[in-house]
């Protein structure tokens, strides 16, 4: 009798054969190499605190100014980004009316001086009947044999010539009077002359400062920002039409709002490192200058305004500024920045401890060119490994790249 074998049966029994094969010597566990790194030592170092922050550069001063009287634009004197110094005349308008008024108020003048003149003559011809009317008042009353009507009109003439003496009096003060009067016309007259002439402002003790240290070094000046009229312009005084917009960049303020944890760290005279996107490699030095004693109830801030020299003018005023707020120093631990591992929102570093790697994890703090600062189980003298960080885990075997 004869046995058909079909395929599936054959595979089967092919199976069975080779898995009751005897199994050859124990090849051992797998032998895992070791992964080829380089080390960093761990370092102390000195470090910066600081606490960043952001605002905007403001100039110094900023103001807007307009011509006190009414008038015609002449000339103007400067345009957008000129430096002007305090008392600078910026515009002029015509000035025909108001030269004038000013040879009108002082012919006035003349007028009145001569009418005080006449006034004095008077009161000076009033002298002479006053002496010669009490003379003679005097010597009456003395005599016995006068009579009542000789008495009475001896003193009603010497009352009379005190009168014209005191009406004399009062002439000269009228006159007098308004002589001040047409004097003071005539400097309202001449101030309004000069206002034709738009000038910037002065600051107090700008006098001083100038004389101290003369035109080539003025202490204080303006940038023109905005011109806001043109020649031929008719301007007035009220309302007021708007002539220049100054602004005062040669040292500027950048107000920033720094958190109120930080409350006790800032101070009035603390250096402070301000960066702007026009000039990133630069860093421009500021100072803290003024600290708000309110807090923001809303934001839980408090502002910060910082001087910022800039005596050079590359600083904007209305600029967008970063800067860091530098309260101290510490010691601190740092690592090389390739040191360091990132995954999954997690920061660590591993340690080259003996021919293994150990895994340590970190807390991030500051940063510097070639350096971060890390707290956690590290200390100075420490290798920490610097490549290969595909192929490490905690307790991989390591060594040494040549």
């Amino acid at each position: 009798m004869r046995v058909r074998v079909t395929a599936a049966a054959a595979a089967l029994l092919l199976t069975l054969t080779v898995g009751c094969q005897p199994k050859g010597p124990d090849a051992g566990p797998k032998v895992v190499p070791a992964v080829p790194v380089t080390v960093a030592p761990v370092a102390a170092k000195t470090v910066r605190r600081a606490i960043p922050v952001t605002g905007t550069l403001n100039g110094q001063g900023d103001v807007t100014v307009s011509p006190k009287v009414d008038g015609q634009v002449v000339t103007l004197w400067h345009d957008i980004g000129d430096e002007v110094l305090p008392g600078e005349v910026l515009l002029e308008l015509d000035t025909t009316d108001y030269e004038l008024a000013v040879r009108q108020a002082r012919s006035e003048v003349n007028v009145q001086e001569k009418q005080v003149a006449v006034a004095k003559a008077q009161l000076a011809v009033t002298a002479p009947p006053i002496t010669r009317a009490k003379a003679n008042y005097e010597r009456v009353k003395g005599l016995p044999a006068a009579s009542g009507t000789e008495k009475d009109t001896a003193e009603a003439e010497y009352e009379s010539a005190k009168a014209n003496k005191l009406a004399a009096e009062a002439g000269v003060e009228a006159a007098e009077a308004g002589l001040e009067v047409r004097r003071r016309a005539v400097a309202v007259a001449e101030q309004r002359l000069a206002d034709a002439s738009l000038r910037a402002p002065q600051p107090a003790g700008w006098g001083g400062w100038a004389a101290a240290v003369g035109p080539a070094a003025p202490p204080f000046r303006y940038t023109v920002a905005a011109k806001m009229v043109s020649e031929g312009e008719m301007v007035r005084s009220f309302p007021g039409t708007n002539a220049y917009r100054l602004v005062v960049s040669y040292a500027l303020k950048l107000r920033v709002t720094v958190p109120e944890k930080h409350s006790p760290e800032v101070k009035v005279g603390q250096p402070v490192d301000v960066r702007v996107e026009a000039f990133p490699a630069v860093v421009f030095p500021g100072t803290v200058a003024r600290l708000s004693p309110t807090v923001d109830p809303q934001t839980r801030t408090f502002q910060v305004e910082v001087a910022v020299p800039n005596p050079d003018g590359r600083l904007k005023a209305g600029g967008f500024a970063r800067a860091d707020v530098v309260v101290g120093t510490a010691e601190a631990v740092v690592i090389p920045p390739n040191a360091l591992v990132v995954f999954a929102g997690v920061s660590k570093v591993y340690v080259a401890d003996g021919d293994k790697a150990r895994e340590v994890r970190v807390e991030v703090g500051d940063r510097g060119p070639d350096w971060v600062e890390v707290k956690g189980d590290l200390k100075p003298g420490q290798q920490v490994i610097t490549s290969g960080f595909i192929q490490l885990f905690d307790g991989a075997a390591i060594t040494l790249r040549k």
